[in-house]
């Protein structure tokens, strides 16, 4: 487990402005999940601009923006609220 944990650490401290991720957030009690790419970032947060719709109705449309915990954000990060860089092939990661 200290493995995954450090492993989460680390992905999370090599996220940078511009950088292409995978999104993960909760509102309204749903969950959702979107391709994105970071616009700000701060230690417990970071602020995603969505390049695909998102949800199973579109709520979420192309271009906007949603804010999603950071690894360092203990009490609000989860595997439902969280961010992954997009790997080589830019598939969806698997979630913990």
């Amino acid at each position: 487990m200290v493995d995954n944990l450090y492993q989460l650490r680390t992905q999370d401290q090599q996220l940078r402005l511009h950088k292409e991720v995978i999104a993960h957030w909760t509102a309204d009690g749903f969950s959702y999940c979107g391709r994105g790419v970071i616009v700000e970032l701060s230690r417990e947060t970071a602020t995603i601009k969505l390049l695909e719709p998102a949800g199973r109705n579109g709520e979420y449309r192309q271009g906007r923006s949603v804010q999603v915990a950071r690894f360092a954000d203990h009490s609000h990060w989860s595997s439902d609220n969280c961010l992954h860089p997009v790997e080589g092939g830019g598939q969806y990661p698997h979630r913990f």
